[in-house]
């Protein structure tokens, strides 16, 4: 059961960097059927079941919620420019936000 969660957790995490709540909400909803068959192969009692439904949707979902977070926290890191020059910023016409900023002082002077 551990791996099983373990397993969960990951894939809500990787929801959570690469996909928005629309690809969410079917996969829980998945889940939600899957371990109801679960429960009814076992033959858990009802508390039992419940449980086992409440704990799938909650790891799911809070790695979903940790693989926002990261996502966040990758978007600040890449967003800041880097000390040696490396044009990670560069636009699509090929000038960066300073370089930009810079012409228009020098035009406007």
């Amino acid at each position: 059961m551990g791996y099983v969660a373990l397993a969960l957790a990951i894939t809500g995490f990787a929801l959570g960097v690469r996909f928005r709540m629309k690809v969410l909400l079917p996969i829980l909803l998945l889940l939600l059927f899957a371990s109801i068959v679960f429960s009814v192969a076992r033959r858990l009692s009802v508390v039992d079941a419940v449980l086992v439904v409440f704990l799938v949707q909650a790891t799911v979902q809070w790695g979903y919620f940790l693989g926002l977070v990261a996502r966040g926290i990758f978007a600040v890191v890449q967003r800041q420019p880097r000390a040696n020059g490396s044009k990670v910023l560069q636009g699509r016409d090929g000038t960066d936000g300073d370089a930009v900023r810079r012409g228009r002082a020098v035009e406007g002077s």
